[in-house]
């Protein structure tokens, strides 16, 4: 897999067979982490789908693209493109979509989460 930092904004995971990641540009922050997430998972999901749907995703790209809010400075709305060859037949395709759309950091940022954050201190007891 090769995950190409594009600009700030703007990420491509290309899914080829490979194993492991390569990183590929400058920048690769916690921000651009959060939509390597959202790619990564989207395509496992997608994989997991088209075996159970028996059909092979030989090489495909999750490009994910994001703009950021203020007060409070955050990232506040990804669009994501999933780029996949002719070889998806024509009769999975919306489904396929459907399925990408389930994966668990896609639904944690379309649904929100909770997170809670304390401060512990080394050797003391709460």
């Amino acid at each position: 897999m090769h995950l190409h930092i594009i600009r700030e904004d703007h990420i491509r995971l290309e899914i080829n067979g490979e194993d492991g990641l390569e990183v590929i540009g400058e920048g690769f922050g916690p921000v651009q982490m959060l939509a390597a997430s959202l790619a990564l998972c989207t395509a496992s999901v997608m994989q997991d789908y088209a075996a159970t749907a028996h059909f092979h995703l030989h090489q495909f790209a999750v490009v994910v693209a994001w703009s950021y809010a203020e007060q409070p400075y955050r990232a506040n709305h990804f669009d994501m493109v999933l780029e996949v060859g002719a070889d998806v037949p024509p009769s999975r395709q919306k489904a396929l979509l459907r399925a990408a759309k389930q994966c668990t950091v896609h639904n944690t940022l379309t649904h929100g989460s909770h997170i809670e954050t304390r401060l512990e201190v080394e050797g003391e007891q709460a």
